[in-house]
């Protein structure tokens, strides 16, 4: 679910099935300058690839935690 300030600067809330999910990961952190260099991250962020290619990052606090929450929940389908 997008926050408030997400909502506010034009965030979507977000879902997929399950089964649609292919694989989670944390994508690792990129340095570099705003505005100029591309996909700039000070912080980890939750990785989801889907089964139609689509790759999607998502900033979560405890991101460790909520990986392997997602993980568990597609391997049971639940």
């Amino acid at each position: 679910m997008a926050n408030h300030v997400d909502r506010a600067t034009g965030g979507n809330d977000w879902s997929r099935p399950l089964a649609d999910i292919v694989a989670v990961s944390i994508e690792r952190r990129h340095y570099g300058i705003p505005q100029v260099t591309p996909n700039v991250c000070l912080r980890k962020r939750l990785r989801v690839e889907c089964r139609d290619g689509a790759v999607e990052l998502f900033v979560v606090n405890r991101v460790q935690d909520v990986a392997d929450r997602v993980r568990a929940a597609t391997s049971t389908g639940q």
